[in-house]
């Protein structure tokens, strides 16, 4: 798949899933504990948050560099190349600029047509946790990369090449884009990157397909999807036969909404209908229905926070020992430390 301005294949499925309505779980990655990617949507440009499962197994090169640097916006058109490249290889290409509002960000990538993802660094947080130091005319250009284990690594921008060479170690499709005929290539894209959910309908569909290359390429991509949903499931099993009912509810829903639309085993709907007649499992949903109520207030209005720190404590009292109760403390701890 060939994109222009340096687009890998990874970038542009990347483009579709910022058309949809996706939820992308916090992303963790790094050297040591700490290094994560921006989880908010304000924090990035040209793309969704890039999640910890659409980069599992796939690698990262991330460019950060200062916006009023004549030499970095000259820059570009090599970065690009390199990019274009390395099209069709597990990596994604990511710019980083900080300090700067989001609209400056947005105008910069426009004048030099970047259109890899950005993260919008407004208060250098992430600059701070990469260790690239603080960017300016004085360190105008830094390189980091993530490996296909999820290490964060920094490298010379001097040698970018390099990175992406180093990034790629380890780094690897689950099926093989040659064995995709053209009609099955979204949803292997969607496989690749995490989002099960989107790509399961289609490849359940294909699975009895007329054409043979349709159908074993369908059931190449449910067999590898079913692969990955395996350590879960044995989870979610484990947690049934050793009697801890809300464990195994929650590993079964997992399972379900995530790999939604493919064939999965019998006993996942099954063991789900059982378990929500659980009385655990019930007041745990119910204490969670009522975290997200106060967490949707949070969200909306901020300065309602000391009206929800009551309602946070409430929710404890009512619903001690629940999933949602921890969650709540953890919002009071956080408040006390602001």
């Amino acid at each position: 798949m060939r994109c222009d301005h340096g687009v890998s294949s990874f970038t542009f499925l990347l483009f579709l899933l910022a058309g949809s309505a996706i939820s992308f779980p916090a992303t963790a990655l790094g050297q040591g504990t700490g290094f994560t990617l921006p989880t908010h949507e304000s924090s990035w440009l040209n793309s969704p948050p890039i999640s910890s499962e659409a980069l599992r197994g796939k690698a990262a090169f991330l460019w950060f560099y200062e916006e009023g640097c004549p030499r970095c916006r000259d820059k570009w058109p090599e970065l690009f190349a390199l990019a274009n490249k390395y099209q069709g290889e597990p990596i994604v290409f990511i710019a980083v600029n900080s300090g700067t509002p989001r609209a400056s960000v947005q105008q910069y990538a426009r004048e030099v047509r970047l259109n890899w993802p950005i993260i919008v660094d407004g208060n250098r947080e992430f600059e701070r946790l990469a260790d690239v130091g603080e960017l300016s005319l004085q360190n105008v250009m830094q390189v980091g990369y993530i490996t296909g284990n999820g290490r964060f690594q920094r490298a010379s921008y001097s040698e970018p090449e390099q990175a992406v060479r180093n990034a790629l170690k380890g780094a690897a499709w689950k099926v093989p884009p040659d064995e995709i005929p053209a009609s099955l290539r979204s949803a292997w894209l969607a496989i690749e990157f995490g989002n099960y959910a989107a790509a399961g309908p289609q490849v359940k569909r294909n699975l009895n397909s007329p054409k043979p290359d349709i159908r074993d390429a369908a059931s190449k991509l449910n067999e590898a999807v079913l692969k990955l949903a395996e350590p879960l499931l044995d989870t979610a099993r484990k947690a049934l036969a050793d009697q801890n009912h809300w464990q195994a509810y929650h590993a079964f829903q997992q399972v379900a909404a995530t790999y939604a639309g493919f064939d999965l085993p019998e006993d996942v709907a099954e063991n789900l209908k059982t378990l929500a007649t659980n009385d655990r499992v019930k007041r745990e949903l119910a204490a969670l229905k009522a975290l997200a109520l106060i967490e949707k207030s949070l969200a909306s209005n901020p300065n309602a926070l000391k009206g929800n720190l009551v309602r946070l404590r409430k929710l404890i009292e009512a619903y001690p020992d629940t999933a949602a109760a921890e969650q709540a403390q953890t919002w009071l701890d956080r408040s006390s430390t602001n």
